[in-house]
């Protein structure tokens, strides 16, 4: 008589028992790195997308000067031909351009590579659920740079930030 009740048990038990034994896909974390990093600071103060005139100077001093404003305040640059070496991608980022784009030939070239789709910015008050921002890596020497996009509820890149970053992080939960 208490084969029905045990059987009941384990017809309701066993789904819980198949979600312990399944393994969660790789998740990239990008933090937002110190300020000494970052050209923005402590508050989020991205520039606006389509770049403007004063948009792209202010992100032409940021990639000058290393994305430190104490190299700007010693007056050394670290990257004096900044304006020349990034002149086609502040050109393109001078126009409307939406998440899609970002996959042509023209921003590939500038970002062949790693790409975050879920980046958390603990400055900002509340972050977007279904328009997170994402982050690309720069191609070639421009490796060291990370470059965050914001984009609005219908992926047109509102603004960016670059920030620098030695290494991303992916989280993989194992099984149990």
């Amino acid at each position: 008589m208490k084969t029905p009740g045990i059987l009941r048990t384990i017809v309701l038990l066993a789904p819980l028992a198949a979600c312990c034994h399944h393994t969660l896909a790789p998740v990239n974390i990008l933090p937002v790195p110190p300020q000494d990093s970052n050209w923005e600071g402590a508050k989020p103060e991205h520039l606006k997308l389509p770049l403007t005139k004063t948009g792209r100077t202010e992100l032409e001093s940021a990639l000058r000067y290393g994305l430190n404003h104490d190299n700007q305040h010693r007056g050394s640059p670290v990257e004096p031909n900044a304006p020349k070496a990034y002149e086609k991608l502040l050109d393109l980022l001078g126009n409307a351009v939406s998440l899609t784009d970002l996959s042509k030939p023209d921003f590939q070239t500038w970002f062949p590579g790693d790409r975050v789709d879920q980046v958390v910015d603990a400055r900002e008050e509340v972050t977007p659920q279904s328009h997170a921002p994402v982050a690309l890596r720069g191609a070639g020497s421009d490796g060291k740079y990370w470059w965050i996009f914001y984009r609005d509820d219908d992926d047109h890149l509102i603004g960016v930030m670059v920030v620098k970053l030695q290494a991303l992080t992916t989280l993989v939960e194992r099984k149990k």
